[in-house]
């Protein structure tokens, strides 16, 4: 599944079912995907309900930036994260620290 298709179906339907759990997150997490498939997507999970909607916000407190074959591989083995992160292939600005609990999102 590629971005575009997780972040405007999947995404979704998961904030939905589980607002209060991934609003303990606290945060705005701005996802950049390049190549085929990608976009742009900001994620609120600091309000509540959280959301998810196409297009880059200007304040976020994370944004990642990763190619769409590097998140679909995110997507299938997170623990991936850290070597691409590593590798300079998933770039975050911002709180850092935040970027670990992408993977409760995903």
């Amino acid at each position: 599944m590629d971005a575009k298709e997780y972040f405007n179906n999947e995404l979704p339907r998961k904030l939905e079912a589980d607002p209060d759990g991934l609003s303990s997150i606290g945060g705005v997490f701005v996802m950049l995907i390049d190549g085929d498939g990608g976009g742009e997507w900001t994620i609120d999970v600091k309000s509540n309900p959280p959301s998810v909607n196409e297009g880059a916000k200007d304040e976020s407190d994370c944004t990642i930036r990763m190619t769409n074959e590097d998140f679909i591989k995110v997507r299938e083995n997170p623990k991936a994260a850290m070597s691409l992160f590593m590798a300079g292939q998933i770039k975050v600005q911002g709180n850092q620290m935040l970027a670990m609990h992408l993977q409760k999102l995903l």
